[in-house]
């Protein structure tokens, strides 16, 4: 048995999270000499001090900064099991919803989506590609897991990838026919396609912009000759593979714009073998990251 309480490592997270005893007391309606009993208590237990009092704040010691992480995660699953324990005499739902925001790289999600049925009997699945900027508490909460560039609140962030974009067009659009070469000033009179307003702004002020609602209709586009995007450098590869698309570099900017994306899973389907297949799956390319989500460099077609 352990020596511990959830009760006494709950009180010890208030404490830190609010800035003190009184706070934490004020916010999960106990006593501030309960709070401070059970916190004392938990340390002559562990035999460790992971509080002090500096002013009229407190914070963690050494060792209590070593803890607390632990201890976060520590609530988070018991909350996901207690959720998921709670939810066993519902009616399952039949269909698993996700959602991926717009600019995340598809032949990640195709790869992730493979493996996922071949390990699973997921069966049942709706994918919805949804803006990171306009997923509102209202819209997340009819997902199961979310990959948006946001943690999201009433979600665990599972993962954490980083994907890197570069500048590409046609690669017979006559606008950069003479070089590949160009300045941020050069591309200021040509069209630029982007999935969403946001989505690596080159500068401000430009107004030559055309917004589509998906990176396949951005990849079509660009291929067509109709401008030119920043893709996913892992979408695009095959196409400057095959001669279809070539890079353009610049000389006054980084050519790799490079978005953090956060892998969200809900509460209370956390432990869904479904959900964890698809959570596991998205896990191994964070893992092996930058050798998954940062290709190396591609010879470029003239």
């Amino acid at each position: 048995m352990t020596k511990v309480t959830m009760e006494q490592w709950r009180m010890f997270h208030a404490v830190v999270k609010y800035g003190g005893f009184a706070q934490a007391a004020e916010k999960i309606f106990k006593s501030v000499s309960s709070v401070h009993y059970s916190v004392c208590k938990l340390e002559n237990l562990l035999n460790v001090s992971l509080l002090k009092v500096e002013g009229r704040r407190t914070t963690l010691t050494a060792h209590g900064e070593q803890v607390f992480s632990s201890v976060e995660k520590l609530l988070t699953d018991a909350i996901s099991l207690e959720e998921y324990v709670t939810g066993l005499n519902k009616k399952p739902s039949n269909n698993l919803k996700i959602a991926i925001d717009e600019t995340f790289p598809m032949s990640v999600l195709r790869k992730v989506l493979q493996t996922t049925c071949n390990d699973s009997l997921l069966k049942n699945l709706e994918i919805n590609q949804v803006s990171s900027h306009h997923c509102n508490t209202d819209v997340n909460s009819e997902y199961a897991l979310a990959v948006m560039k946001t943690p999201l609140s009433g979600y665990s962030v599972e993962s954490r990838f980083k994907v890197s974009y570069i500048a590409v067009t046609q690669r017979k659009n006559p606008a950069f026919a003479n070089s590949v070469v160009v300045s941020s000033q050069d591309l200021y009179p040509h069209r630029e396609i982007r999935v969403e307003k946001t989505q690596c702004p080159l500068m401000s002020g430009n107004e030559n912009v055309w917004v589509v609602d998906k990176l396949s209709s951005a990849i079509e586009l660009v291929c067509e000759g109709v401008g030119y995007a920043w893709l996913p450098e892992l979408d695009v590869r095959q196409y400057l593979q095959d001669g279809r698309l070539k890079q353009l570099i610049l000389i006054d900017r980084p050519n790799t714009n490079e978005s953090d994306f956060y892998l969200n899973v809900r509460h209370d389907v956390a432990l869904n073998p479904d959900v964890a297949a698809l959570a596991k799956n998205f896990s191994a390319f964070e893992q092996q990251s930058p050798s998954i989500l940062t290709i190396p460099p591609v010879q470029l077609a003239s």
